[in-house]
């Protein structure tokens, strides 16, 4: 992802096989595969397993489908901008805060 080693995660589009092997029940979103010790990602308290449904900057939120999606919102906002995630963690869904340097 053009984006992830910056933030320090590595993602997945979610497909209705992969959906459906992990017992999640939405259809869209990405996945977060891997997150690396001490990078944004981390710190920001994602983990592995979350979905991310939306993202963006400021009070403007997308629905996040895929990894082109993720990247363009990242790309829009600049390089600084913090960016806030709506992410389904297990069970529960929560906002999470990547705060960008």
């Amino acid at each position: 992802a053009e984006y992830g080693e910056e933030l320090g995660l590595s993602l997945q589009e979610l497909t209705p096989d992969l959906a459906q092997s992990l017992d999640i029940d939405e259809k869209t979103g990405i996945l977060v595969t891997e997150v690396k010790a001490n990078g944004i990602a981390a710190r920001s308290g994602l983990q592995r397993g979350d979905l991310i449904l939306e993202a963006g900057a400021g009070n403007t939120r997308q629905p996040v489908k895929t990894i082109k999606d993720f990247n363009k919102i990242l790309k829009n906002s600049g390089k600084k901008a913090n960016i806030l995630l709506l992410v389904k963690s297990g069970k529960q869904i929560k906002f999470l805060l990547l705060k960008r340097k």
